[in-house]
């Protein structure tokens, strides 16, 4: 088995339980919930690695890098993790609206990702891998939404800090 592979599939295993364990400790929590869906999503991103790394056919490498395009929705979700963690109430009360700005940037670029996947699937010493020949139009909405959503938050969070009063 591959050393890349196999971090892959201990990543995966770690998050996955690591999910369980923060959901039962307070399901009713709604930002428990959005952890141990985090980190569900992480563990099934993981695994998609772990397997297109391992897959013996291109068909099957194909289909593992498919399932990897739900990468957009980890900004989403961390955005939405920064909202109920500062308590941003007069943000959350237009829930529609709010979900609506939060997730259609991920659930449009999974889609074009879905739709323009490159088939230039390349097989390397460490597994598969896409090829870069022309970059494909998938990869540069999802690391400017990736950049921005991941940037945003962690922005957001410092600003909740340093602007807190007592710190928990």
């Amino acid at each position: 088995m591959n050393v890349f592979a196999l971090t892959s599939l201990i990543a995966s295993v770690i998050c996955f339980f690591l999910a369980n364990f923060i959901y039962y400790k307070n399901p009713e929590n709604k930002l428990n919930r959005l952890i141990a869906i985090l980190s569900i999503l992480i563990a099934f991103l993981a695994f998609c690695e772990f397997g297109y790394r391992q897959a013996d056919t291109l068909n099957s490498a194909f289909l593992y890098l498919k399932l990897s395009t739900l990468w957009p929705f980890v900004p989403s979700i961390l955005i939405n993790i920064f909202l109920v963690f500062t308590g941003r109430n007069e943000i959350l009360k237009h829930r529609s609206l709010t979900y609506f700005l939060i997730y259609a940037p991920a659930i449009i670029i999974t889609i074009i990702g879905l739709a323009t996947f490159p088939e230039q699937t390349v097989y390397e010493y460490w597994g598969w891998t896409y090829g870069f020949d022309p970059v494909p139009l998938f990869f540069i909405p999802m690391s400017i939404w990736s950049f921005i959503g991941g940037l945003l938050t962690a922005l957001f969070i410092l600003k909740h800090y340093f602007s807190t009063k007592d710190r928990l």
